[in-house]
């Protein structure tokens, strides 16, 4: 478990001192800080942790500086190929009407494994220049009570690649080229062979996760070199990413970990009928669908429009397989960016609805659960902010092989 917060000057340590109840915080463990702008993110690693459902307890900071309230996370016992898990996943989440999102997720919090955000952070670069570390700050203040008791796993998205949603231009350096989501949150790159946090895979009972990034690197990516915000480029994704899915998808490996998950920001299929850039979901769609295809990926999830879509099983350029979710042949696209933010819900919309989409809801906000059964069945479902009832849920079940 990683541990991570943010000062606004430096301590003499980044220190957390952790054990099995709150009063007895006797493990101790060091890391490092790190600054681009104005205040400092500390990283601790806690290791030697106990599996299993073993609670533990933390205080973060130092002598000097003084110590945080007391927070707990439980560990996760290494699963069987059928036990079963469940994540909150989010996406593009502000401060501004996220709050009824937060309130929902901490009431279910038991629920959850772990929570996934699939970028777009604090809208921070909807702001003046001036207000966007404050912008951040209070958007971590506000997830604080998820994020310090369940590992907060991210990917970067639009918003967060520099300090002005219109380039990098606007910029000072130290707000440019995702630096601020690279700071801010921490991710397991370097166990999955990566050289960047921008993409990443991990393990989890019995999925694989794999976590890239919609915005740079790849050919046409709309924030990329070249772009208006001219970022990266950060490494060979589309190799790794090859790679890394092929070892999933190997027989052997397939058999202990059945489930492969991709997460990303951007959707390669969506109803809304802006596409900026221009082109931007066909290009991503070009890049990656048939790598989802070739190594069996089970479903997409992503946000980037301010809505719930549900997609029925498709393969090449939308064409719809079968509307059924029981044993599909092609991927499943879930987009969720629905948490809440300054820009509202998205309300522009294809005049003609395509054949692939299953539902969509673009009036509520809101979070998914996603709950991994066994290792042939799983369920997802959007859950309202305003009143926590469930508003759309789908489960799949594959007893066979793809053909």
């Amino acid at each position: 478990m990683v541990v991570m917060w943010n000062t606004m000057n430096d301590t003499a340590t980044s220190t957390v001192r952790f054990g099995s109840s709150p009063s007895k915080l006797t493990l101790v463990a060091h890391g490092s800080s790190s600054s681009y702008l104005q205040s400092f993110q500390h990283t601790v690693e806690l290791n030697g942790l106990q599996t299993g459902r073993e609670q533990y307890f933390y205080q973060c900071g130092d002598a000097q500086g003084g110590w945080s309230a007391t927070f707990s996370f439980i560990t996760k016992a290494k699963a069987a190929r059928d036990a079963s898990f469940a994540i909150g996943m989010v996406g593009d989440t502000g401060v501004k009407y996220s709050q009824n999102t937060s309130t929902q997720m901490q009431k279910r919090l038991g629920e959850f494994d772990f929570v996934w955000h699939v970028g777009d952070f604090a809208y921070s670069d909807d702001r003046k220049t001036q207000d966007y570390e404050s912008t951040y700050n209070q958007f971590q203040r506000e997830i604080e009570p998820i994020a310090a008791q369940r590992a907060y796993m991210t990917v970067p998205g639009n918003h967060d690649a520099s300090c002005h949603s219109y380039g990098s231009w606007l910029c000072p350096p130290e707000l440019d080229n995702f630096t601020a989501y690279r700071h801010r949150f921490n991710v397991p790159y370097e166990a999955s062979g990566s050289a960047t946090p921008m993409w990443y895979s991990f393990d989890f009972g019995n999925a694989h996760f794999v976590a890239i990034d919609t915005e740079t690197s790849y050919k046409g990516s709309p924030e990329g070199v070249g772009t208006m915000w001219n970022a990266g480029p950060f490494g060979d994704q589309l190799k790794w990413l090859k790679n890394d899915l092929a070892r999933a998808n190997d027989p052997a490996q397939r058999a202990k970990v059945p489930w492969l998950f991709v997460l990303g920001h951007r959707p390669l299929y969506t109803t809304e009928s802006i596409d900026w850039p221009l082109n931007a979901v066909q290009t991503l769609r070009d890049v990656l669908e048939e790598l989802f295809a070739e190594f069996g990926v089970d479903v997409y999830f992503c946000g980037h429009v301010h809505a719930v879509e549900r997609m029925w099983p498709v393969s090449k350029n939308g064409t719809v397989v079968e509307k059924s979710y029981d044993n599909p042949q092609s991927p499943v696209y879930i987009v969720n960016g629905a948490a809440g933010n300054i820009e509202t819900h998205t309300d522009h919309w294809m005049a003609q609805t395509p054949e692939y989409l299953a539902k969509r809801n673009g009036a509520d906000y809101g979070f998914a659960k996603l709950l991994v059964h066994n290792s042939t069945t799983l369920t997802w479902q959007f859950v309202r902010a305003d009143d926590g009832e469930v508003d759309d849920e789908f489960t799949l079940t594959k007893t066979r092989s793809r053909s």
